[in-house]
């Protein structure tokens, strides 16, 4: 059981280690260590599952790794750009926010591993948190200061405790490190990780954003490269988004070479949304 707890522990500092090189501090092989360290999540959770079914023990930190898989298979879609993704990080989120909540009333009732279940609602909080920023939504920096406070509550309540840290707290906090991680990094890093393939077709809609969003934090040439791929991608009949676009091919080309000029003399003031197709 405890080299089980370890190499999930592996598997977290893996992810975070992937985050991390994708997000804020860049560096080669950061998606193939990502990748890794979700695979062998998902392969030694459901085999630490089944030994805490079998044992009759640890079955509420089972419980949490449980909670968390649709989220990351959610992030995993997100990162492969397949079908889906959003639905599966609002709803995986969803879940690990209110199955933490039902944990802690839980351990609450019963006055056990107090401290362990407000470990369990940080995480919550955090996965909500992390859903708002990867989806772009209003309201994620006040999630970041809840997710910050209950961080430190958690924390509190652990050093008052004055216990040593078992595997299962040591995950739980890092898993909170991977939000300090992810608030301290660009908007432009963590559209370009969730969304943007560097090797393969991209929607032409998503490169116009990441030009935007590069666009306002003064990396202009990043974002006329990123504008000319959007312009390039919406151009090749290979590419499979095309078919996907909210207006016409038309109104989108002549879209993106108005911010493409705009960009050029830097008063790229607007960003333009794309108007229904007729």
């Amino acid at each position: 059981m405890k080299v089980l707890k370890y190499i999930l522990l592996f598997c977290y500092l893996l992810i975070m280690a992937g985050i991390a090189g994708k997000t804020l501090i860049i560096f080669p092989g950061a998606s193939v260590i990502f990748l890794l360290g979700l695979n062998l999540f998902w392969l030694f959770g459901m085999i630490y599952g089944l030994v805490t079914l079998i044992k009759g023990r640890n079955r509420q930190e089972a419980a949490m790794i449980a909670l968390s898989f649709v989220l990351t298979m959610g992030i995993v879609f997100k990162f492969m750009h397949w079908p889906g993704a959003s639905f599966m990080i609002i709803i995986g989120s969803s879940i690990l926010l209110f199955g933490s909540l039902f944990i802690l009333i839980f351990f609450l009732s019963k006055k056990i591993k107090v401290t362990q279940a407000i470990l369990f609602l940080s995480v919550g909080i955090s996965s909500l948190f992390f859903c708002f920023k990867i989806m772009r939504w209003p309201g994620a920096f006040i999630l970041l200061i809840i997710a910050l406070f209950s961080m430190l509550v958690a924390i509190f309540f652990l050093i008052r405790e004055n216990k040593k840290l078992n595997i299962a707290k040591t995950v739980l906090l890092s898993i909170m490190l991977s939000v300090v991680l992810l608030s301290s990094a660009k908007e432009s890093s963590i559209y370009k990780f969730m969304r943007i393939n560097d090797s393969m077709y991209s929607h032409p809609e998503h490169l116009y954003t990441y030009a935007w969003i590069l666009n306002n934090e003064g990396a202009y040439e990043q974002a006329k490269n990123s504008l000319d791929r959007a312009i390039r991608e919406l151009n090749d009949p290979n590419n499979i988004y095309i078919n996907r676009l909210v207006e016409s091919k038309e109104n989108t080309l002549a879209r993106f070479k108005r911010a493409k000029i705009s960009l050029e003399s830097t008063n790229w003031r607007e960003f333009e949304e794309p108007s229904r197709k007729n």
